[in-house]
């Protein structure tokens, strides 16, 4: 027995020798695989030598002889770093995701060739100017350069058993960023929302639900019978939320739009700022992923047709965010109600009623391939409002019956949208004026756009594609439209002099944060789904709390995380518990942290984890009688509810007591904070001081293929404890979840991709961080050395000169024209 033990001991140990030989073959292996940063290559392609010297962060600074060779170094900087992921975007892109992934592809490809995304990029490729076709050639010339070479791909490549991949062409640049427009408008979803709740509850109950911004007049939807002239499908009362939540597309699209997705950003005048001249922050608010979406690179044109700095998308050659000599910008998003489902009637097979009689569908026949398997035939189909959603959604489908279906209208898919072309030349802007000339090509998404120039000027401007909706229409986005009537037709948009916009305001300063950007005596309609200002309203006193401002205070603010929130609930709450006292004594010990609380979600806050979860557990327990528990969280439907306002308490009393009596809202407050507690004993233990919230609430930037794969999943997926929250100016938004596991229901997952602050008399000062590294590359050490930097708040020199950025530097790789 114990001489086969020994020689079973051997055999362990022998294995155990193999597989950390292998492990190491490999890590050795895609190590030297690591792209070049110095030395000479000869590159066909450019016209003139180009230098591209890696400072020492990775990020890339260009020099070239003309634009269009800087576009052409970037693209090739851009495919040694994050090559996969520019493989990735391009087939997600073209709803050819099957063809990396398999089967797991297929919904995300089905749903993308149903709204004709590729086909809309094809469309807005023919309108581009001969300049931009130009420089997207450049682009893909330098990316086709680097595969050309012979270079070990990035391991995501081995494991999927992928091919050196085709060569990047133009429209594959384009079509990216019709996925951005995608990702940043999601207005659709609130109108199928609403239809789905209207077969269970009635408007008024709707329209509690979905609240309006403050200060606007509640939308009362109508009844499906008589705006439709039918009847919905009803699901369980019970479980409606259940059927909303199943509007659910793919991981690989959805995990880009969940709530919480925004921004901010701020300008201000030079008599604000301590050193005379304008500052201006950004820091945009998307999904986290590794490697993160941004890669900032200095592109610079020796006949000086180009000198700028900032955020790229690998994918894409231009500068989104950032700054050149003169200028800064930084974008959040508007999300205007760009997008309106319309309830199409068919009158017979292959036909559907508009007003002026019947008209046949639009189909096309798509054959999408599948790695690993047979071919799959996919028919779509059209309106004259565009493609049918409904064909892909099949719950929505069952909610309608088979006489009725729904199709979507969408700016970004319009023969005309030329979004890239505003990019192309706003990194060229010297001035106010050139600036938002660029920005008359922005079509969709609409966004909020700050500008600051070393003359001292500020600047605001929402350029995009706002639908003009008729006078009689009085859903106005906010409902799926009967497509049989004339009067739900959009009637063109706002002129570009309409749309927002703000030169050197007399208060000084400029901020927005996806809150309402209008004023109530503006004349057109954008948006009714703002986000509530309770981030911009922090940021205006944070603003106005000091007479002079630096950068180090703008970084303060950007990292602050009060919430206005929490800080309006906290009343509400306490006076719910003085009418239900607690009788537990852990309980009463927990809540007196809450009434001490200073109300600052730092990492370490034991408050934060407390107040948060215990209000998502409230919101849980009103809405479960009506909705699963898996509803998104509504901030101000719940303030409304505890404030009673026009009887809305009512929500809290569909479940009754043991006794018979009516349940109330201080009941369910205490009873939801005694719940809380025990919730976080059982994980964390009875210890307080182990309550942290950063010890549940961490950041997670999720690989967009192996995020959910064991084992890979810990080898790409980077994470970090965050403090923050979903209405703090620091965002740290999570998602939802139906498990009980505190790390689950508070993993961060939305956040600020990058933060960049500008100081315009010196813009040499500049600073930026991004979520994740340079590299995409994960045996790189460049991969996650940002993460560190931003989850502290801190960040990186965004210089353009030569003696900062020189003497620390990690390469430069002469690119030599063969």
């Amino acid at each position: 027995m114990k001489t086969a033990f020994k020689y079973l001991s051997y055999l362990v140990g022998f294995f155990m020798v193999i597989l950390l030989i292998a492990a190491l073959s490999i890590y050795v292996y895609f190590t030297n695989g690591l792209p070049l940063y110095d030395g000479q290559v000869q590159l066909a392609g450019s016209k003139h030598k180009i230098t591209i010297t890696r400072d020492q962060y990775a990020l890339p600074h260009i020099i070239a002889q003309t634009t269009n060779d800087a576009y052409f170094a970037i693209g090739y900087a851009h495919a040694q770093d994050r090559l996969f992921q520019m493989q990735l975007h391009r087939h997600i892109a073209m709803g050819r995701l099957s063809e990396l992934v398999g089967q797991k592809g297929l919904e995300t490809d089905k749903f993308l060739r149903t709204l004709g995304m590729f086909q809309a990029a094809q469309s807005s490729y023919k309108l581009l100017s001969s300049q931009t076709k130009a420089e997207l050639d450049a682009y893909s010339a330098g990316v086709n350069a680097y595969l050309a070479e012979d270079n070990i791909l990035p391991v995501e490549f081995a494991i999927l058993q992928l091919d050196k991949p085709a060569p990047w062409q133009p429209i594959h640049s384009v079509a990216w960023m019709k996925i951005m427009a995608w990702d940043l408008n999601n207005t659709w979803r609130k109108e199928l929302d609403r239809l789905i709740m209207s077969a269970t509850f009635t408007p008024q109950q709707i329209a509690e639900y979905h609240h309006p911004y403050p200060g606007d007049k509640p939308f009362i939807p109508p009844k499906p019978i008589d705006i439709y002239g039918f009847e919905l499908n009803s699901p369980n009362p019970m479980q409606t939320s259940a059927l909303s939540r199943r509007i659910s597309i793919s991981p690989i699209i959805d995990q880009q739009t969940a709530q919480g997705i925004g921004s901010n950003n701020w300008v201000l005048a030079g008599n604000l700022s301590q050193s005379g001249k304008p500052l201006l922050a950004n820091d945009p608010h998307l999904g986290l992923t590794a490697p993160a979406l941004w890669y900032h690179a200095h592109l610079k044109a020796e006949d000086d047709s180009l000198n700028a700095i900032g955020a790229t998308m690998p994918g894409v050659p231009y500068i989104i965010l950032g700054r050149n000599d003169r200028i800064a910008w930084g974008f959040t998003n508007t999300d205007p109600d760009a997008q309106d489902l319309y309830v199409e009637k068919i009158t017979r097979d292959g036909f559907y009623k508009t007003p002026n009689g019947e008209a046949p569908f639009i189909t096309r026949q798509e054959v999408i391939k599948i790695k690993g398997q047979n071919d799959y035939i996919l028919t779509t189909r059209s309106t004259r409002h565009g493609p049918v959603l409904s064909d892909r959604l099949n719950n929505v489908a069952t909610l309608l019956g088979d006489k009725h279906v729904i199709a979507l209208r969408w700016t970004a898919l319009d023969d005309d949208s030329t979004s890239i072309e505003a990019a192309a030349k706003m990194a060229a802007s010297q001035n106010w004026q050139q600036f938002k000339a660029a920005t008359k090509a922005f079509k969709a998404p609409q966004q909020s756009i700050v500008y600051a120039d070393v003359d001292g000027n500020i600047g605001f401007i929402a350029p995009g594609a706002v639908p003009i909706r008729h006078a009689d229409n009085e859903l106005y986005g906010q409902y799926p439209s009967p497509g049989w009537l004339a009067k739900y037709d959009w009637q063109g948009y706002i002129p570009f002099d309409e749309l927002p916009q703000k030169f050197n305001p007399t208060k000084n300063y400029i901020a927005t944060a996806n809150h309402k950007i209008i004023d109530d005596d503006y004349k057109h309609y954008i948006a009714s789904k703002w986000s509530l200002p309770y981030r911009y309203d922090r940021i205006v006193k944070l603003l106005e709390a000091k007479q002079k401002h630096s950068l180090d205070s703008l970084k303060d603010i950007q990292f602050d995380q009060y919430s206005n929130f929490l800080e309006a609930m906290r009343p509400l709450l306490d006076q719910a518990m003085t009418l239900q006292p607690l009788t537990d004594s852990d309980t009463i010990k927990a809540y007196q942290l809450i009434k001490n609380w200073d109300g600052h979600g730092t990492v370490d806050s034991r408050e934060m984890l407390l107040i948060t979860l215990w209000i998502r557990n409230l919101q849980t327990v009103i809405l479960t009688p009506e909705f699963d528990q898996l509803r998104s969280r509504n901030h101000q439907f719940l303030i409304d509810v505890l404030n009673d306002k026009n009887g809305m308490s009512r929500w809290c009393g569909t479940l009754g007591n043991q006794d018979g009596t009516p349940q109330t809202c201080a009941t369910l407050v205490s009873q939801t904070f005694y719940i809380t507690t025990q919730q976080i004993i059982k994980q964390l233990g009875i210890n307080m001081k182990n309550w942290q919230w950063g010890k549940v609430h961490q950041a997670v930037s999720e690989h967009r293929i192996f995020n959910k794969v064991p084992l890979l999943n810990r080898l790409f997926n980077l994470t970090t404890p965050v403090g923050g929250g979903r209405m703090t100016i620091n965002v740290g938004t999570f998602g939802r979840t139906d498990s009980d596991d505190l790390n689950q229901i508070f993993k961060n997952t939305v956040g600020p991709s990058l933060r960049h602050l500008f100081d315009l008399s010196d813009l040499e000062k500049s600073r930026y961080i991004h979520s994740s590294g340079q590299s995409g590359n994960v045996f790189s050490p460049y991969y996650d050395d940002y993460m560190p930097l931003w989850a502290k708040g801190d960040f990186i020199p965004m210089t353009m000169l030569e003696t900062n950025y020189l003497p620390n530097a990690i390469g430069s790789l002469e690119l030599i024209p063969k």
